[in-house]
């Protein structure tokens, strides 16, 4: 007898095929404010397109976001869920992210991640993007209160890049997340 398949959502959304005029406001709605709750402002005149791929198993979230255009995207006090503790490891696939919270700036590599907190307010800046984030419950980050963050090295030019242990330590976050296999997928 085969095992039942793990409880898993998929959601993709994508402005590509839409009317021009139509796809900020479509994004700053459906996908900002419904979906991951943040308000997303185009920085730039120039035409816009994003598309997301969004994965959902019991005990853990994750997201692949790809912007043509610049834009900013603030997670304000009033978007904050009032029962989100989650945390979540922001990768940027491309080098192009700026993050701040808590007063820190921080110019993301490409490849590097940051470990930030859904319940804080947060702000990400970019001339383009193509970024992933893995959320789950905040107890999967042994204990780390409200307002703090992992820590980050400080690279060239103010970039900053993963503190050493980070990747075994986020194995450890995704592992304490999720008690199912979580191989099929693909982000």
């Amino acid at each position: 007898m085969a095992a039942p398949a793990p409880d898993v959502a998929l959601v993709r959304l994508s402005t590509r095929d839409m009317p021009e005029k139509e796809r900020v406001e479509y994004w700053r709605e459906v996908f900002g404010r419904h979906v991951i709750r943040i308000d997303f402002t185009p920085k730039s005149d120039a035409p816009f397109e994003a598309e997301a791929s969004l994965w959902a198993v019991p005990g853990l979230r994750a997201h692949r976001s790809r912007y043509k255009g610049a834009a900013q995207l603030q997670r304000t006090r009033g978007l904050i869920s009032q029962t989100d503790e989650s945390v979540a490891l922001l990768i940027d696939r491309k080098g192009s992210l700026g993050w701040s919270q808590h007063g820190a700036e921080i110019q993301l590599a490409r490849s590097s991640a940051v470990l930030v907190l859904h319940a804080e307010p947060a702000e990400m800046i970019f001339p383009s993007a193509d970024y992933m984030a893995i959320m789950a419950g905040h107890c999967a980050a042994h204990g780390r209160r409200r307002g703090s963050i992992a820590p980050l090295h400080s690279g060239r030019h103010g970039s900053a890049r993963v503190a050493p242990g980070l990747p075994s330590y986020a194995a450890r976050f995704v592992r304490s997340a999720c008690h199912r296999t979580i191989s099929d997928l693909r982000l």
